[in-house]
């Protein structure tokens, strides 16, 4: 920070260009590096101190030029007439937010543009850069190898390598912006992922409340279940022989010179079996069962993962009871490690990736802002009790009602489905009625509710194997015969659905891609067109459909409701969760901008959202726009 980075500066200001900015940081929020660049030149700044391998470093205040500098870099990034390019902007932005430093005239993301352009292939900066521009892989030089931190370097070589990102995003962005037009609705496609960013960074910055109690409590919960479980595997094991073989093999393979006395409770004491241990499963249901090895590793190991249990589960008895109790424990034990002892004491930050599933949906990822986290998608609807609203607020939830099997309904032409949706019937109830051949008002909920997974499955395009494998290992006994039968039955009462599977796979073989039918996104495929899978060409027009359908009413929401005081927290699927103090209000913006109707083929489907409010997720009730009238009121 002297008087040539000053000049430099004014410079960039001056010609007013497209600039790249670059954010290198700590995870404990220190900026250690800032880094800006347009076309011509560019300078990196140091920031705040900090400490690299025990070397003080010095922060920007410590240098003459430094608070000139600093002011001048703050007043361009705050500027809305500077445009910006930034590659990932969301972290970016993060860590200015952090300094009090709000970030403006960002215009232009070269991951987004990267996205737009190919979703399939990778969107590191290093890896797009290459791919327009003969450069040195200066990332790999300063990285220094893998788990290297990049705050370990010298502080010179950190700037250097912070100006080099700099300048690489936005030569690129050039380049990108240029071809933006051969690409259906990039320019489109790009700024909406730019908007969505914004409110992906909302949601972390936000976060949501944590009940503790309610952490505790499961907690203590899934203790006892993993315990009980582990238990079970362990006297099931030692029943099967796993002691009494454990000793023989000890005994076969001790030294004569060896003192020791093998007896079942010195090989008990000393080797233990573990249920978290795949040679130990193995050695029960191999071994002492005499299993035959139905699926192996990739290094030829007997299989005992989740698919492995379900398929021995058919044997019975005890070999049975064995495979529940460890998939028993696997839960539970995931449940702990994963989530719970995962949880944040205060807030959830979560990550959200607009751009993080190729078909277009959100995707979350597993960082919170200190350091604990999971991705709040895929938690447990049990565990959904511990998210909680702030006190006079309400947690109030919009689902979209079976987003996926209108979708496919729609697309396919099926009268029967179609029909049932316009008279406002129970579409599951419907369903289970078809595959278990029972009048309606006979189904029991536990058949509804197998009827939504079976269907779920069948609407990709799943085998009968593939449908009883993912049923058994989430605990549904069912015989492969019964899931035959019921695939079956689905496809003669619904032929459209079958018919457009198999059209939709015959395209994408053909095209080597698969087209959205409403807004023409696309996804490329590579390689033997005999690879692509029916669950691969049916995925992409119903998952990506459901994000056409979604983000747009999703983000608007959102965008009406900043500055509010009332916030939208979680894209969870097809739900959106709004944090409010007025229900009514906020009930009629989510149903006026979510609710839509679309026409295909000279078809119509009407994509309905159901409001559930409460004080924590998981307990949210169904409510009536007229019941949030008054809501909270008594």
């Amino acid at each position: 920070p002297g008087p040539e980075a000053l000049a430099v500066l004014q410079r960039i200001r001056e010609r007013g260009r497209l600039v790249g900015l670059d954010i290198e940081n700590r995870f404990d929020g220190v900026i250690t590096a800032i880094g800006i660049a347009d076309a011509f030149e560019g300078v990196c700044l140091p920031w705040d101190p900090y400490i690299a391998k025990g070397t003080g470093v010095r922060g920007i205040g410590e240098y003459r030029y430094g608070a000139a500098c600093r002011a001048l870099l703050i007043e361009m990034i705050e500027s809305g007439v500077i445009k910006k390019a930034l590659q990932n902007g969301t972290h970016d932005q993060r860590y200015l937010a952090k300094n009090e430093i709000t970030l403006r005239g960002y215009v232009e993301d070269t991951l987004f543009r990267s996205v737009t352009e190919n979703h399939r292939m990778p969107h590191d900066l290093q890896y797009i850069v290459a791919m327009e521009f003969p450069v040195d892989p200066w990332k790999i030089a300063f990285h220094g190898g893998a788990g290297a931190d990049m705050n370990d370097l010298p502080e010179e070589n950190l700037r250097e390598y912070c100006q080099r990102d700099a300048y690489a995003t936005v030569r690129l962005a050039e380049v990108q912006r240029a071809r933006a037009t051969q690409v259906h609705q990039g320019d489109l496609r790009h700024a909406f992922y730019l908007r969505k960013d914004q409110v992906a960074l909302r949601m972390r910055q936000v976060g949501i409340a944590i009940d503790w109690n309610a952490v505790e409590e499961h907690r203590a919960n899934a203790l006892k279940e993993r315990t009980d479980a582990r238990n079970r595997a362990c006297a099931l094991a030692e029943a099967a022989g796993f002691y009494t073989r454990k000793l023989a093999q000890l005994v076969a393979a001790q030294s004569p010179r060896s003192r020791v006395v093998w007896d079942l409770d010195l090989v008990r004491a000393r080797h233990p079996f573990n249920v978290g241990s795949g040679p130990s499963i193995a050695t029960v249901l191999y071994q002492c069962h005499g299993l035959e090895c139905v699926r192996r590793t990739k290094g030829g190991a007997p299989s005992t993962d989740d698919r492995a249990l379900a398929e021995h589960i058919t044997q019975g008895g005890s070999i049975r009871d064995f495979c529940l109790a460890v998939l028993a424990y696997r839960k539970w034990d995931k449940i702990l490690g994963t989530y719970i002892e995962n949880m944040p004491r205060e807030r959830l930050h979560p990550i959200f990736r607009p751009q993080g599933a190729i078909t277009g949906r959100w995707a979350a990822g597993a960082e919170s802002v200190d350091g604990k986290g999971f991705s709040i998608q895929t938690i447990p609807r049990p565990l959904r009790n511990c998210f909680v609203a702030d006190p006079g607020y309400w947690l109030l939830c919009a689902d979209y009602s079976q987003l996926e099997l209108r979708i496919i309904a729609l697309f396919a032409g099926d009268q029967p489905l179609l029909d049932a949706y316009a008279r406002g019937e129970d579409v599951h109830k419907m369903n289970a009625a078809i595959l278990f051949e029972k009048p309606p008002e006979a189904i029991e909920k536990r058949e509804r509710n197998l009827a939504k997974t079976l269907v779920y499955s069948m609407n990709y395009g799943a085998d009968p194997r593939s449908i009883w494998e993912r049923l058994r290992a989430g605990g549904v006994i069912v015989s492969p015969e019964f899931v035959r039968t019921v695939h079956d039955r689905w496809y003669e009462a619904h032929p459209a659905l079958r018919a457009w599977q198999q059209k939709a796979l015959a395209e994408a073989r053909s095209r080597m891609y698969t087209e959205l039918p409403f807004t023409g996104r696309r996804i490329q495929y590579y390689g033997d067109p005999r690879e692509i899978a029916i669950t691969d060409s049916s995925n992409h027009p119903i998952q990506g459909t459901g994000a056409d359908i979604m983000d747009p009413a999703f983000v608007r929401v959102a965008e009406l409701l900043r500055g509010t005081g009332r916030e939208i927290l979680i894209h969870a699927h097809d739900e959106a969760v709004c944090h409010t103090n007025e229900p009514y209000l906020d009930g009629n913006l989510l149903v006026e901008h979510m609710t839509q109707r679309w026409e295909y083929e000279g078809n119509a489907m009407t994509f309905e959202v159901e409001l559930k409010i409460g004080k924590n997720w998981r307990d949210c009730k169904d409510v009536t726009l007229e019941q949030l009238k008054t809501w909270g009121q008594e």
